[in-house]
């Protein structure tokens, strides 16, 4: 079974619920299914919203990955 949780995409105001496989927090980046990064927000979520819409309507996010620093400092390098 899944959690549902609300979350927001950079630079909006609006959040959107989502289906998350793993315990997410408020604050925790991750990322829809077509790899756009989404901030989990703490607010409830309206599961006779989801029953009404269709649970298989729902998108299913991910925790985003951790970067290292090593690939942050590599990938810096090669874009300069």
């Amino acid at each position: 079974m899944s959690n549902y949780v609300k979350a927001r995409y950079e630079g909006s105001k609006r959040s959107y619920c989502f289906a998350a496989e793993e315990d997410l927090k408020p604050g925790d980046e991750a990322v829809t299914p077509n790899g756009t990064k989404v901030t989990v927000v703490d607010e409830p979520v309206d599961l006779s919203w989801i029953e009404a819409y269709g649970r298989s309507n729902i998108k299913t996010i991910k925790r985003a990955p951790e970067i290292s620093e090593a690939e942050c400092c590599n990938n810096k390098a090669k874009t300069k």
